[in-house]
């Protein structure tokens, strides 16, 4: 038993997503739920003999999220690092033994929050551009990102709790990229846009698991063109968030069903079909092809949003967006 082993649940990382929580009890059934106090804001799955899925729960209204630790032969990753609370890279290191690298699949601050643990971040490079031009003013970027001091903001944390800031390296890796965890274990990263400039998904080769952070969901997909901007925060290489460049690396990423055997995505569930990749795939062909063509309009964070069925994910995307984009960046462009 080790000494840093908590076994009840805590108020802490009680989900934010109501409809979350039957979802999380069969998890917790399955796999068995563990809470360490060097992270007590993270409920951790160890969901293969080398992989462990840590649930944190969101600092606003926009979801909770999940992490994932892989254990190499020789290192150990993380696949995003959460809101930036508590000492997850210490808890990666206990649980594995090893040192502990990170990776993010973008520049969102519930998937890069816990960068400052680390002295080098793998990520896009685009991604690494959006990191660095916000280093200059990191907290103000924390603060405005989880609302703090607003009403959707759930301060559930202890303010010492808060990782300090301190300079880092982000990594600027071209896609397909490899991180090696030593041997044969290699984790390729995958560029596809459309979340975010730098959004990427994480193969993990030897495992055959694709992780997919925000590019993927099943049946929650989110796809726009304004994500994250205003003030000092201005996106960088916004032509690469939309649906033309998405559609044509979403395509290309499908066409590689066969290399992985599951998905497991930023938010929502995990462990899911890698039919997603496909149905996310027809629904940015379909778009491209008729962006007005919609099957349903929905509430977006408070957004009138469209929403395109591809069968086992969809996409949320707004329509005008979409033609501008496909106007000003066609899709033959990309390839």
């Amino acid at each position: 038993m080790n000494e840093n082993e908590m076994f009840d649940w805590p108020e802490q990382v009680m989900p934010a997503n109501e409809d979350q929580k039957p979802y999380l009890k069969e998890l917790q059934k399955k796999y068995g739920m563990k809470v360490y106090l060097l992270d007590p804001y993270v409920a951790v799955f160890k969901i293969r003999s080398n992989v462990w899925a840590m649930y944190a729960p969101c600092t606003h209204a926009m979801g909770d999220n999940w992490l994932f630790l892989i254990e190499g032969p020789e290192k150990a990753l993380f696949i995003d690092n959460g809101w930036g609370l508590a000492d997850l890279k210490g808890l990666g290191e206990m649980l594995t033994g090893k040192p502990v690298l990170s990776a993010v699949t973008h520049f969102h601050l519930d998937h890069c929050g816990g960068n400052p643990q680390w002295s080098e971040i793998f990520c896009h490079d685009f991604t690494a551009d959006m990191l660095e031009s916000v280093m200059d003013h990191y907290e103000q970027w924390w603060k405005q990102f989880n609302h703090v001091g607003e009403d959707q903001h759930r301060h559930y944390y202890k303010d010492e709790d808060i990782v300090p800031y301190k300079g880092y390296k982000a990594l600027h890796l071209k896609n397909h990229h490899i991180i090696n965890l030593g041997g044969d274990y290699d984790i390729e990263l995958i560029h596809v846009g459309g979340h975010a400039p730098g959004e990427s998904c994480f193969l993990d080769k030897k495992g055959r698991i694709l992780y997919s952070g925000d590019a993927m969901f099943a049946k929650h997909e989110h796809l726009a063109a304004s994500l994250f901007s205003g003030g000092p925060f201005q996106v960088l290489h916004p032509e690469y968030m939309g649906v033309s460049y998405y559609s044509v690396q979403i395509k290309l990423l499908a066409a590689r069903m066969n290399e992985f055997d599951s998905v497991m995505p930023g938010h929502g569930q995990i462990d899911c079909s890698p039919e997603i990749a496909a149905g996310v795939s027809n629904a940015a062909q379909a778009i491209v092809t008729d962006p007005h063509c919609y099957d349903r309009v929905v509430d977006n964070h408070g957004h009138k949003a469209c929403i395109k069925d591809g069968g086992m994910a969809y996409i949320i995307y707004d329509p005008e967006d979409a033609v501008e984009n496909l106007r000003t960046h066609p899709v033959d462009s990309w390839k």
